[in-house]
């Protein structure tokens, strides 16, 4: 599966890692879907992402932004079709989940022409932490899917 994001937070853009911000709930929710121990250093993140599958990338190249929020971003260049579509047949994708239901709509502006298998849950950030059980229970649906879409055994 392919988990895309809008564009990294402040923090994730000055560590060069993914989801990097400590109020982002994303590594968390990934670790309790999946039954795995929280990962602490980058190799342990890739390592967490490729035993279940998963890529991670985002839908906008390059914006202006001061600080986090994606309400904040202007100026937005969105990745390509063909790049989007190249990610997925190079690497089988099945499923594209997107990390915010907002992101949907613009997702579905800028790659509605693509053939592949989409789901928006609720966003990692933390500006959702409020509605977290609610967050957990879309996030562990839409992962229990795409494992068994992918004829992966079931996790217990």
């Amino acid at each position: 599966m392919l988990i895309l994001g809008a564009f990294p937070s402040e923090k994730s853009r000055t560590q060069k890692s993914y989801y990097s911000n400590p109020s982002n709930c994303f590594w968390k929710l990934i670790c309790e879907c999946f039954q795995e121990p929280l990962p602490i250093s980058d190799s342990q993140k890739e390592a967490l992402l490729l035993t279940h599958h998963i890529a991670v990338w985002d839908m906008i190249k390059s914006c202006e932004i001061v600080g986090s929020s994606n309400k904040d971003i202007k100026n937005c260049a969105y990745r390509s079709v063909a790049e989007i579509q190249a990610l997925i047949d190079r690497s089988d994708i099945k499923t594209i989940v997107l990390n915010g239901k907002k992101l949907a709509r613009a997702y579905k502006k800028q790659f509605g022409a693509l053939a592949v298998r989409c789901e928006a849950v609720m966003s990692t950030s933390a500006a959702n932490n409020g509605r977290s059980p609610k967050r957990k229970e879309e996030w562990r649906n839409v992962l229990d899917s795409c494992i068994s879409k992918a004829g992966a055994p079931h996790r217990t």
